[in-house]
């Protein structure tokens, strides 16, 4: 009982928007801080450039999240894709000139920007989906969720209602029967009070 509680609880807090939000970029930051760090090895550089990319992620996964998913994908699944592929390719050289002026005096780092666009296109797609399919598997979470407690609700609802309907006699001709029992003092007179108490409860 006790460990359900803990998960429900484990479970109320991680479905708040801001924390599952919160660890999913943390996470993501964390891998690709630790990706640059181990190419360049120079922690200043990787945390900047890693923040810029960041900021550039959050931007594709906000449209796709509030705009993209809930406009297009149900009802118009090639329209989404093509319009996640169109915004891609669109931030990818905005990502690439951003990096170029930032290397602008730098030739080898510009040169390498230049022929990573692929790469970075492929990154931009790849975070863009990923949002997509998290935020599919918490959709489908929560329905569930929502169906067990409405099935819940529902069955205990009807538990009280054919509690309400138990006929007045019923219960009349049950205490007689079992003020009978008690005057006999007969070893079935607990358990019936028993019945009769889960059958009331």
């Amino acid at each position: 009982m006790k460990t359900r509680r803990l998960l429900d609880n484990i479970y109320r807090f991680l479905n708040q928007r801001p924390v599952y939000h919160g660890l999913f970029w943390m996470m993501l930051f964390g891998i690709m801080l630790c990706s640059n760090y181990s190419k360049n090895h120079d922690w200043q550089a990787a945390l900047v450039d890693e923040s810029i990319h960041l900021l550039f992620y959050a931007f594709l996964v906000y449209v796709n999240l509030f705009y993209l998913i809930p406009n297009y994908l149900a009802r118009h699944g090639f329209i989404y894709f093509g319009l996640v592929l169109a915004m891609c390719a669109i931030v990818t050289p905005i990502i690439v000139l951003v990096f170029y002026l930032k290397y602008f005096d730098q030739p080898f780092y510009r040169a390498n920007i230049v022929g990573s666009q692929f790469v970075l296109f492929l990154g931009n797609l790849f975070v863009t989906i990923l949002s997509t399919v998290l935020r599919v598997i918490m959709d489908w979470w929560n329905y569930q969720t929502e169906k067990q407690t409405l099935l819940t609700q529902s069955m205990q609802s009807e538990l009280r209602f054919l509690k309400s309907q138990i006929n007045p006699h019923f219960l009349f001709n049950t205490l007689n029967n079992l003020y009978a029992l008690t005057l006999k003092k007969s070893d079935k007179a607990p358990e019936i009070v028993l019945k009769l108490s889960e059958i009331m409860r």
